[in-house]
Parts: structure tokens; sequence; C-alpha cells
């Protein structure tokens, strides 16, 4: 039996964040794991449109870390929707993410052992994964769009992608080339249809959000895990298994596919029967990008010919080139026959 769990029956917790995510998940972990709790206080205050009873009863009827678009979880909904397509990062920045459920493991072993083994100075737990199992951003970007082949969003506004950027003016140019200017001109089609436009707004809104970010994940640090790996030696092999926070042993593929899933299942409310559908929905997608980027390319180079002496001398220089390896080809094809 779980030493740890055996440690929370019979007792009163009060758990002052109950309504955040990290609470919420923290409270189920204690009713799955000690159902031989006495009690478990809570502090909530009221919130418009709701009582007391109903945040309480919403929380119990949840029990998911996946309802809310905070954090990673909008920035996952934006990426997989193609609203967001590029970030101000450096590519190879420790991406210093953590489970929820590790932290929550941790912070209730953190209670066992301080009170039982009585520490003689307070005790700094970190639980990051730099030195012990690091993912850098580009690398979590490549596994994310990945997962999104496997595992695509609905009706997604685009073709998602993951470009990271540390330089100011890129990221600037791709702002204002692959997140503004579309959604000025999706508004624009809304208002030839007669529909109030929003997504220049919402574009605006998003790209707010993401530049809070921009100091974190263009740095990277190094954390002191020497008390958390303390810990660990400390727990029996059952505790290790029941309150796991080994972050060497996160497959960070996994987790980012079980995350996306989550965020597709549980946040979007969307139905795994229409994968297969919305797969299809992505190649078109591809398609039709492939198909844009074409076209922009051949009237760019007409362009440039009509104007250019060089530019036609070039393009001549190109077919006649072609034209002398095909002959050349066919010509060596005859001789063989």
């Amino acid at each position: 039996m779980s030493t740890i769990a055996a440690f929370y029956g019979g007792k009163s917790i009060l758990i002052t964040g109950a309504t955040g995510f990290l609470g919420k998940v923290l409270m189920e972990k204690l009713f799955r794991t000690s159902p031989d709790l006495k009690v478990i206080y809570i502090l909530v205050r009221p919130k418009a449109g709701q009582t007391l009873q109903q945040r309480v009863f919403q929380i119990l009827d949840s029990k998911g870390w996946v309802d809310n678009i905070n954090g990673p979880n909008g920035i996952i909904i934006a990426t997989g929707k193609g609203f967001l397509r590029a970030i101000k990062a450096t590519p190879m920045a420790v991406a210093d993410v953590i489970p929820v459920d590790t932290v929550v493991n941790l912070m209730l072993a953190v209670g066992w052992y301080t009170a039982v083994h009585r520490p003689k100075s307070t005790l700094v737990y970190h639980i990051t994964s730099g030195n012990m199992n690091p993912c850098n951003w580009h690398k979590m970007g490549v596994q994310v769009l990945a997962t999104f082949e496997k595992i695509p969003f609905e009706r997604p506004f685009r073709r998602p992608n993951a470009n990271f950027t540390s330089n100011s003016f890129t990221s600037q140019y791709w702002n204002a080339v692959s997140h503004r200017a579309p959604a000025i001109i999706y508004d624009c089609y809304l208002r030839l249809t007669g529909r109030k436009p929003r997504m220049t707004k919402l574009m605006n809104r998003l790209l707010r959000t993401v530049s809070m970010l921009e100091y974190f994940i263009n740095r990277s640090w190094e954390w002191s895990t020497y008390n958390t790996e303390m810990l660990m030696s400390e727990l029996s092999p059952e505790d290790q298994r029941v309150f796991n926070f080994d972050v060497r042993q996160l497959n960070w593929l996994e987790y980012i596919e079980n995350y996306v899933l989550g965020v597709k299942k549980y946040l979007l409310k969307e139905d795994m029967a229409g994968i297969p559908k919305a797969k299809q929905r992505l190649k078109r997608l591809r398609n039709i990008h492939y198909l844009f980027n074409t076209a922009l390319f051949l009237i760019a180079w007409r362009l440039l010919i009509a104007r250019s002496q060089m530019a036609r001398n070039v393009w001549f220089f190109i077919v006649s080139f072609c034209y002398k390896f095909l002959s050349y080809f066919r010509a060596s094809s005859t001789l063989k026959v």
C-alpha cells in the first residue's frame, strides 16, 4: 500500500486555490488515492452568474485539467486551428513545460515528507525538466505539428504551422504577413457577406497574449533539483509508482500527443470519429497552400521578367538549358534502343 496515500487518510485538508487548474487536479488526486480522507475544505468566492454551490458542483463534475484556454492550452488551439503560425522564441531554448499531475504528485509527496520527517530548514523543491530531460522549443514545435497530422482539429482556419525566430524584424514580418494580413482579408470577406468582422480583433488579442510569453520562451534557466531527487529516493517503490514525479521518465512525444488529444476532446468538445474528415480538410488546405504559393511565385516572376532584361536573360537561359537537356536525354534513349 502507498505510504503517502495512507498518510492522508483521516486528515482534514484546506485547499486555497481549489478553483484553479492546479487545485482541481490536486483534489482529484486526493479523492482517487486517499478515499479515507476526513474532509477537504476549499476557499471559493462568488462569480458572476454562479453561486458558490454551483461553482463547487462544477468543479466536482469536471475533474478535468483541460477546461480553459489559458497558458499552453490557448497556444495549442491557436496553432492547431491555423491562427498562430509564427512565434518570437529562441528555437534551442529549453521548453520547461511540466505536466500538472507531475506537479501535484510532488506537492503531495512534499506534504507527507515535511509532516513525517520535520526538516530543520525550509526546503525548496524544483520540478523542472531542463537539466534532466530537456526539450527545446524547436523539437516541441516539430512534435506538435506531427501530432496535428495524426489528430487534426476540426474546421481549421489555415494549415497548422510553427515558425520560431529570435529576430525581432523577422518576427514583425511574420506577424504582418502571416497573422494580420490574413485576418484583415478574412474580415473584408465577412463584411462583403453581411457579417460582423471579428478576425482582426481576435488576432490582435492573440498576439498580445503571445507577446507576454516572449521573455520566458526566449531564455533557458538552470534549476537545482537536489531536494527533489532526495525526496524521490525516500519514496517506496509503490509511492514512486502512485506519486511519480520523475521527469526523466517523461516521453515528450507521448505527452504532446495526449495533450493535443485532451484539448481536442475535453476543451474543444470535438468527436474523435470526425478525425478522418478533419484529415481530408487538412489535405485540401495543404493543396490550396501549395497552389497559392505557386501562383504567387509565377505572378511575381512574370512581373519581374516584364521589367528586367536580366530576369528575361535568366529565364531564356533556363528554358534553353532544359530544352537541350531533354533533347540530349531523348537522343540517348534512341541510341540505346
